[in-house]
């Protein structure tokens, strides 16, 4: 389906975020991928993109929540000291932080299947409350065959948006790599390489 001009100042929004940091052809695999999931329905627009420092010092994480009115839980500290990418929901919508991790084919594939796995999050957010019972029972099962061991509350929920995440980047990813596979224009050929590589990289 084609997207209305509020889906594409959105997506050209989220995407001028990161166009001065990310190696140019990562910021056009983000473009791409994000306004290939629209156009099949997925609800990626509207969120705060951003792309992490290689280097952040201390004040530069604390400007970072301070800004965003990131919640400094654990998670979020390490994948912020340990410049990992991450997803959080925030009083003013959902924020999804990229690493950046280079200009090599591999690195922005890497960053690649990372944005796949923080879409993830973010569209597990904003479908599950709007789900029909029969499906959220469905996930849930599958979630449980997956992980049988005991868990808290608490660390149920963790797994589970993780779990959800994986599967819907690996979605993402194999949808991608095949509506790009057989388009012959150089930009396509391109997409289709990261995200093969991406896929792989997710195999690994």
């Amino acid at each position: 389906q084609s997207l209305t001009t509020a889906q594409h100042d959105s997506i050209n929004q989220m995407v001028s975020t990161v166009a001065n940091v990310l190696d140019r052809k990562v910021v056009a695999g983000v473009k791409d991928m994000l306004t290939r999931l629209a156009a099949k329905g997925v609800p990626v627009e509207g969120a705060t993109l951003m792309a992490l420092p290689r280097v952040i010092t201390e004040e530069g994480r604390e400007r970072m929540l301070r800004n965003l009115r990131l919640e400094a839980t654990p998670q979020l500290m390490q994948a912020l000291h340990e410049g990992k990418s991450f997803y959080a929901l925030t009083p003013s919508g959902p924020v999804i932080g990229l690493a950046n991790y280079g200009s090599s084919i591999k690195q922005r594939a890497m960053i690649m299947q990372d944005l796949a796995h923080e879409l993830g999050h973010m569209v597990r957010d904003r479908i599950w409350n709007s789900m029909d019972a029969e499906t959220q029972a469905a996930l849930t099962e599958d979630f449980k065959t997956d992980h049988p061991g005991k868990m808290t509350k608490s660390d149920r929920k963790k797994a589970e948006h993780e779990w959800f995440a994986n599967h819907m980047s690996r979605a993402i990813l194999t949808s991608l790599a095949e509506a790009t596979s057989n388009i012959s224009n150089p930009v396509a050929r391109l997409m289709a390489r990261m995200y093969n590589m991406a896929m792989q990289i997710w195999h690994a």
